[in-house]
């Protein structure tokens, strides 16, 4: 009897990694299959128990798909990590509103009051709590340069949440609202305003202004 050796070429399925493009494809082979048949007389016949893989190459083979898998898991890291950075914050600079971030917490209001507004427009509190969530680490001040006008100018917005302000009387401003004296609004809000996911808050904060003192302005957290 004799002992038939085939060697047969065998393609490890391509890794296919959807991140971005472009798209990213490895392929490596495996070594080659012995294998070691005895049927008597009759021909040998390829018979996957009796297969097996040179425990050298095999050893090899599994480190470099630990690197491959290692590497994939670094790029699905950087992926999400670029996701998380490109969220919205919920403000973009304008024209009446700006941004003027700072090392350290801002506080430029008294505490604010507040009252159930009315539940038509209201907020979708779980967005609200999302944006309050995303805005936590955020230091600085805004400076409100024009709400003189009868609409409420949205200062934090995101879909189905708007923190909006309007000066009470005509001719104050600019005003200055800390990053300290939003969260607080916020947090209130959420705890103790909220009818089920219907969040629909208004209230009034005395802040800073640029001639000195501090006037009034109101605000209100609605759907739009």
């Amino acid at each position: 009897m004799q002992t038939k050796q085939n060697e047969l070429p065998i393609l490890l399925p391509y890794f296919l990694f959807f991140s971005s493009p472009p798209l990213l494809f490895f392929s490596f082979p495996l070594p080659p299959f012995h294998n070691h048949v005895q049927l008597g007389n009759q021909s040998a016949i390829p018979s996957l128990s009796l297969l097996y893989l040179d425990k050298q190459r095999l050893h090899h083979l599994s480190s470099e798909i630990s690197s491959i898998m290692k590497f994939i898991s670094v790029l699905a890291g950087l992926a999400a990590a670029a996701v998380v950075a490109a969220a919205p914050a919920g403000f973009q600079n304008s024209t009446d509103i700006t941004w003027n971030p700072s090392p350290s917490d801002q506080t430029t209001c008294d505490p604010s009051s507040f009252s159930q507004a009315p539940i038509a427009g209201a907020a979708d509190w779980r967005y609200c709590a999302a944006l309050s969530s995303a805005w936590a680490n955020e230091n600085g001040t805004f400076s409100i340069h024009n709400v003189s006008g009868s609409a409420f100018i949205p200062v934090l917005k995101t879909e189905g949440c708007v923190l909006g302000v309007k000066a009470s009387e005509q001719g104050q401003g600019p005003y200055t609202i800390g990053d300290q004296d939003v969260k607080a609004i916020l947090r209130i809000a959420l705890e103790d305003y909220s009818e089920g996911t219907d969040l629909s808050v208004e209230g009034s904060v005395k802040c800073n202004v640029a001639d000195g003192g501090r006037s009034d302005l109101h605000w209100q957290i609605a759907g739009q």
